[in-house]
Parts: C-alpha cells; structure tokens; sequence
C-alpha cells in the first residue's frame, strides 16, 4: 500500500470540496455506502431505539424516588456492549455512545436528578424497572447471538459480578477483566488492551469516578495511551479534537528520521501535542507483496488541530532509503483536515482509506445529518437488497422500517410476526434482526431439509446456547455434534419401550397419591395442579427415588429457580447479571451438588435402582473420551435437560387436553369417559403398557390440544451450508448459509389448508377417515421430526394417559372460567389461569 498525490487527485470546485473532499472521494464515499449502512446505520438505529424506549420506561413506570441510578455496573455494561459491537464493526463506531450518555443526561434533567456521584457496588441488586431499562439497552446495543457466544460468557461470568468495589467507581478487576475479554477474544483489532481501558475509562467519567490509580502500570498501559484512546471515543470533550493515532501501537507517532527507515518513534508528550495542536502523525507498516523485499514503513502527516498548511504537502523523501515511499497530504488553504487515498498497486483506493474519508466526513457532519443520511441510504441499500435477493432466488425480505423494523415486529410476538410475513410472503421469508437474518419455514412442503439434514449442515449448537447455564457444561449443546449424538443415544436407550414398562407403576403410584388427597369436591388451576403431580412422577422415574422421597421439596424449589431463569432476555444474554440468572447459577450449583451425593451414596451401596439416573450412571461413550463412563457433572447436566424437555411439554400439554375436553362436555369429555368405561370392563382397574395403548380417544384429544397450541412455537437451526426450498405453489428459493432458519410448530398447525377449521378442537382428525397429519410428511410436528424429533414421545403420552385416565375414573369436572389463551410471555408457551371445579365419583 501506498500514499500517492494521483490517487485521490486535486478537488474540482464541486459541492463536494466544502468539506474538502475531491468528487473521487466522494464516489468512493457513495460506494462505501452499503456497508456503512450495515455496520454503521443499524448501531446507530438501536441506539435511538434504546434511548426512545427507556426514556419512555422512566416517564411511564418510574417515580421520582425510584429513579434508575446508571452506575459503575451499568455504565461499564453499556460501554461494554457498545466496544464489542464497535470492534466488531468500525472502531469510529464508538462516537454514538455519546447521544445516548447525553440523552441519558437530559432524561435525569428533565426530572430534575443528575448522574449519580455515589456509585453503588456491583452487587447491588436492581429493581424490576431499572432491570427493564438495562435489559433494553443491553438488547439492542449488544449484538443477540454472537454476543452470547463470545463476550457475555466471560464479560458476566461470577468474577465479573463478585468483584470488589470498596470505593466508588470502576473495580481493578472488572476493568482488568474487560481487557483481559477484548484482547483474548477479539484478537484482530489493533491495540484491543488500550481501547479496552479507554473505554472503561470513559465509563468513569460518565459516573464522575476516575480509574484506580495503580490500575494502568499493572495493565502495561500509560496514562497517555488511555488519554489518546478516550479521544478517539469522542466522549471526554475536554481533551479536545480528535487525531489519528499509531494504528499499531496505540501512541502518538512522528515521521522517521532521514537516516533510517527502521526503528519505532515517540513523538511530543501529549499534554504538549493537546494544547499546541503540534500535528501528529500516522505511520503503517506493511510486507511487500516480494518475499525478498524488505518491509516498508511510510508515514503521512495528519493535522486536525489547525489549518492546514498552503504546500501540496509532506513529501520529503529520506535519504539512503530506497524502500520509503513518497507521502503527501491533499489539502487546501484555510481547512482543517487533510483527506489522504491509499492505493494499491492496481491504483484502486483501498479500504482503509475509505474508511478515513467516512469516519471523517462523520466527524464533520451535524448528528441530524448523519442520522438522515443514515437512514435515506437505509431506505436504498434495502431496496437494492431486495431487487438482488430476487435475483439470487433468495427469500423476499419482510422488514418493514429499515434497520429497526425486523426487531419491533418481534417485539409484537412471533406469531403475529409470522402471521403478517406468510399472509404477505407465503410460505418463505426472510426478517432481519439486529445483524443476523432468521428465515422462516412455514410449512411441511419447505421444512424437509429442515428436519432431515445433518448437524453438519443444519445445526442446534449455536441458536441453542442459551440453555448452556441451565443444563450446564458438557452436555447436549455445549459439546460437539459428535458427543451430542451419542448422549442423545443414553436418552434414547432409557425410554426405549422395554424400560418405559418400568416407570408406569411409578405413573400410576404418584397419580393415586396425589389425587387420593383430593376432597369430595373444591375449586382449582387445572395448569398448576398438574405441574404439581408432574415434577413429582418425573422426579420418581427420572431424578430417582432418593430424591423424591426425601429431598422432593428442597429440589422443586430449586428447579422452580432453574425455571424461572430461562426468560425471554436469556435467549439474547443467558450470562446477564440479573437476579433471576443469578438465582439459577446457584440452583445449578446445588442440583448439581445433591445428584452427585445420590450417585456417590448408590455406587457406595452398590444399590442399583430403575430410572433414568441410574441409566446414565451406567451409560459409557462409544468413540468420544476414549470410551470412558460418563461423569457426576455429566450426569446432571443430562438429569436437568432430561426433566426441562419432558416437564413442561407434559404439564402444559396435560392442562390444554382438560380445558378442551371439558369445553366440548357432550362430545370430547363423554367419549373420553365411556372409553375409560370400556377399558375397565375389558382390562380391569390395572394400568399397563397394553391398556394405556389401547386409548385412542384419549391419545387423539392429547395430540389434538397438543396441534392448537405446542408448547415451543419456534425451532430453530443455523444453516450451515445453502439450501434451496420450493414452497407450494412451485417457487424455488435459496437459503444462503448463515441464515438461522425456524419452523414453527405453534403456526404450522393453524394453517387452513393443512388443518381443516384450525382453530376448532376437533380430535378425530388424527383418527381415519381424515388422518389429516399424514396429508405429508412432517404435517404435525408438535414433538418435532427427522433426525431431532423428540426423544421422550412415548414417556410424555404414557405420562399424560395415566394422569387423565386416573381423574376421569375417578372425578367429574367443570369449567368455571372460559378456555384461556396462551401466554406468549413465557418462554414456554402454556395456558393463562384457569379455573375448574371437581366433585368426586367413581366408573
């Protein structure tokens, strides 16, 4: 690379050259375009939708002495957030914080507060609308799934949230944490310590409270370093204007000398450069494209503090240097700036120089301008988008207001969401979400590959990770496709038939049980009723006798806390510091700590007992880790995804079969019951494996309930490689890989063509002569299908059989509220309160 006078050319006069740059520049600005959108344009759009919704969260839910306090903790998760999406894109990125600390500012006027001097401790705990606002923020400026995956885990993690904080502001630890993140993590970007410590360092003075002063020796980082760093963030103003700095190593630089072309040079002390404006320079270093040729260094003169000078510009050439380029500034008399073009040696303007002119150019401009021009390029690149993707045979995008329009159609519910996107795209389409691209499925014609394809194609891992702190490590999608597959084998060998035998006496024990502490008659949640009964059979056939008969009660409260951890923001921030998560972490820990004594007490007896834990205990790897048993760790983490994937689909599944059933009293409840009448006068009082599959009414009135309303709406795969689908009306579209992909059981099922009058109850469906789920394959997919569909199938409807086949013997019901809706606010989708009344009889 090469900084050359005819590369960029001298300015014509036009319109352009008002912020001195030359038309060529311009054009090079206008090609940068699509990407400046992508990168630039959505951060800035999540911004102002962040400050807009918070803003509206402190007028609406907030009194005045409740008022949210941006702390250290806050100010440095939000800086944070912010440094890693600016990385992750352009580094002059870093400049939009400011609106948003201003903005933040002008809220607090308003109110008549002020950022706040006391500075709480990190572990101070936040309020329900303080975590709102935090929640928010951290939504949209964090980036959703790759954040996820590569910052949060260590950026949230306990030494994170249990650092001290004797003394207001800003921990050595957290700090030393965060740049220990960005210069592990995000390797690539040039002089990650320093920036890292800058922009915690800007964190501090958001909050009024300087950096420990022995923070920076122990980080090998000077305090001018830091200075310049905050600079270049554009936040502290008092620094003055900002200049480029030394792209590698992070420090003012000063031209060679005309001896030599090697060695690193230190300029001006800073304090001297901020107050003279002594110019400062850039230098690049760089192979030649020949082996043999020496390296060259090249420096160029860069003046933002004062006027430019009249010459063309810096173009000394050192003596005895035969690989030192000329260098030169294209400037002109009475402007500030000086606008540089690197070429190549085709005489192309390279990237980086582009990226000078715009992050420049940005500088220059009002924050109205950048915002418009933002937003009128938004509207352009999308509809170049669009006229590409149906070039391609891509998916049609369903977006609405460009950058933000794709999250505030999620924000109204998924299923309206793709209720809008197939009555306007079909079957196939395309929504952009912050900076991923999620296209939906609709569908058993556009779904094959979907379920069917392998992992190495169409993966779990990565749009599952969010279930990692709740099942733990080392198990199911915190491990490679290849160790999943074989402890998906333990979980399929444990509810093989033969050992489901076993556990309906279990079944039936527990349900007895329970209903035997019914009255003769009284008023309850049929939802919370059945959860109840069925954490207790699956904590007998799965989690072990032990646990249910003597630790039953410790260990619901703690899966209650696992439960109540997985939220909606988990999917995006599953290590975010929050109460909830904070709750779950240590229910894990216990779990964890009470299956490992239950397996150490069995293996001490040499006690062998028929469930599911004692199968895994038994269970031993095939071709991962060398062949070896699997661990207590192990063990848990399976017990806890075991009893998540059965515990809700049963329940919930349970409660939907009564509230339509009892809804339909003269036709569903009354079939139901004269099938049971028949059961017992053929089979007697028993409940087998035999009887309980000879129930075709009450399997159908399961499945049915189970078609209106799944408990998981969406499933999700990340494509791995392109694909193409051809929808129904024979258009072919291709899936560009990359795209995570979803199918959605919750709105697949309520398609009119595939389901007669969805949205009515109507068992006999799933009975011939209408069989209307085997239209095609992968019609019903309430338990999923192909390769991944659900495991435990069988263990859920022999469950739920037993529970509903011992109440209609034994109880008639009523409705006393309407059938309730589905609470869309969980991420487990169940009914909404609802009400029944019981009287006790008997067949």
């Amino acid at each position: 690379m090469s900084f050359s006078k005819g590369a960029w050319g001298k300015g014509t006069g036009g319109p352009s050259d008002k912020f001195g740059v030359a038309p060529e520049a311009e054009r090079g600005l206008r090609a940068y375009g699509a990407d400046l959108i992508h990168e630039t344009g959505t951060l800035l759009g999540m911004c102002l939708q962040a400050v807009t919704t918070a803003q509206s969260i402190y007028q609406q839910t907030l009194s005045r002495t409740s008022l949210l306090e941006l702390d250290a903790r806050l100010a440095a998760m939000t800086a944070s957030l912010l440094a890693y999406k600016m990385h992750e894109t352009r580094p002059y990125l870093s400049r939009y914080v400011e609106p948003i600390v201003q903005a933040y500012t002008r809220i607090l006027a308003s109110r008549g507060e002020q950022l706040p001097i006391s500075i709480p401790s990190f572990r101070q705990q936040l309020s329900a609308a303080e975590l709102q606002v935090l929640q928010i923020l951290g939504f949209h400026l964090g980036g959703a799934f790759t954040l996820q995956d590569t910052f949060s885990k260590v950026l949230y993690s306990k030494d994170f949230r249990e650092c001290s904080c004797a003394s207001p502001g800003i921990s050595r630890q957290a700090t030393s944490l965060i740049a220990a993140v960005m210069r592990t993590r995000l390797p690539a970007i040039h002089s990650l310590h320093t920036l890292a410590v800058g922009i915690v360092y800007v964190a501090g003075q958001v909050v009024g409270s300087p950096l420990p002063a022995d923070l920076l020796p122990q980080l090998n980082v000077t305090e001018q370093e830091v200075a310049l760093v905050a600079q270049e963030l554009f936040l502290v103003q008092k620094l003055g204007r900002p200049r480029f700095i030394d792209l590698h190593a992070g420090r003012q630089a000063t031209p060679p000398s005309t001896e030599s072309c090697a060695g690193s040079w230190r300029g001006p002390s800073v304090d001297a450069a901020l107050t003279s404006h002594t110019p400062f320079w850039m230098s690049t270093s760089y192979t030649a494209v020949s082996p043999s040729a020496r390296p060259r260094q090249e420096a160029v003169k860069l003046d933002f503090g004062a006027e430019a000078p009249e010459s063309p510009g810096f173009r000394k050439r050192p003596q005895g240097c035969s690989n030192y380029w000329q260098t030169t500034t294209q400037t002109k008399p009475k402007q500030t700036g000086c606008w540089l073009r690197a070429s190549s040696a085709s005489g192309q303007p390279s990237p980086e120089s582009r990226v000078m002119a715009t992050s420049d150019l940005l500088r220059t401009l009002p924050m109205t301008w950048v915002v418009g021009a933002v937003l009128t390029l938004a509207v352009l690149v999308s509809l170049i988008v669009r006229s590409q993707n149906a070039k391609l045979k891509r998916p049609p995008i369903f977006e609405g207001i460009p950058l933000v329009g794709g999250i505030l159609k999620f924000l109204k519910g998924p299923m309206n969401l793709m209720r809008d996107g197939y009555s306007k795209h079909g079957e196939v389409f395309t929504v952009p979400v912050l900076h991923k691209r999620i296209t939906f499925l609709l569908g058993p014609h556009v779904t094959n590959h979907f379920f069917k394809a392998p992992d190495d194609e169409m993966s779990q891992t990565e749009v599952y990770q969010f279930n990692v702190p709740t099942f733990g490590p080392g198990v199911v999608y915190d491990v490679d496709a290849k160790v999943r597959a074989e402890q998906f084998r333990f979980f399929a060998e444990a509810l093989k038939i033969s050992n489901m035998r076993g556990y309906i006496p279990q079944f039936v024990m527990e349900a007895e049980d329970f209903f035997g502490k019914w009255g003769g008659e009284g008023v309850l949640d049929l939802k919370d009723t059945l959860s109840e009964l069925t954490v207790k059979t699956a904590s007998r056939t799965l989690l072990g006798r032990e646990i249910r008969e003597s630790m039953f009660d410790q260990v619901s409260d703690l899966i209650h806390a696992l439960d109540a951890g997985m939220m909606p923001i988990s999917v995006f921030f599953p290590y975010l510091p929050i109460p909830a998560h904070n709750k779950r972490d240590r229910a894990r820990k216990e779990l964890a700590s009470i299956f490992s004594k239950v397996i150490e007490g069995r293996r001490a007896a040499g006690r062998s007992e028929h469930d599911l834990l004692q199968h895994f205990m038994d269970c031993r790897y095939k071709v991962a880790y060398g062949g070896r048993a699997t661990t207590d760790e192990e063990i848990s983490g399976m017990l806890i995804a075991s009893l998540f994937a059965g515990q809700h689909t049963s329940s919930i599944t349970s409660a939907w079969t009564g509230y339509f059933m009892l809804a339909d009293k003269g036709g569903s409840w009354r079939a139901a019951v004269e099938e049971q009448q028949r059961i017992l006068a053929q089979y007697g009082p028993e409940l087998s494996m035999e009887v309980l599959s000879d129930m075709p009414v009450l399997h159908a009135c399961i499945t049915e309930a189970l078609r209106m309303f799944p408990p998981l709406i969406m499933l999700l795969r990340l494509a791995k490689t392109s694909f193409s689908v051809t929808n129904s009306k024979g258009q072919t579209f291709v899936i560009p890989k990359g795209h995570i992909t979803a199918a959605s059981p919750g709105f697949q099922h309520q398609i009119p063509s595939l389901f007669d009058q969805p949205h009515s109850f109507q068992p006999d469906r799933f009975q011939p002569p209408r069989d209307e789920d085997k239209k095609r394959p992968f019609t019903f997919i309430g338990f999923g299908g192909g390769r991944h569909g659900c495991l435990g199938t069988n263990f859920a409807y022999l469950q739920i059989k037993t529970i509903w086949s011992t109440i209609l013997r034994n109880f008639d019901m009523q409705l006393v509220d309407p059938v309730p809706g589905p609470d869309y606010n969980s991420m487990v989708v169940g009914p909404l309160p609802c009400r029944i009344r019981f009287q006790r009889r008997r067949l």
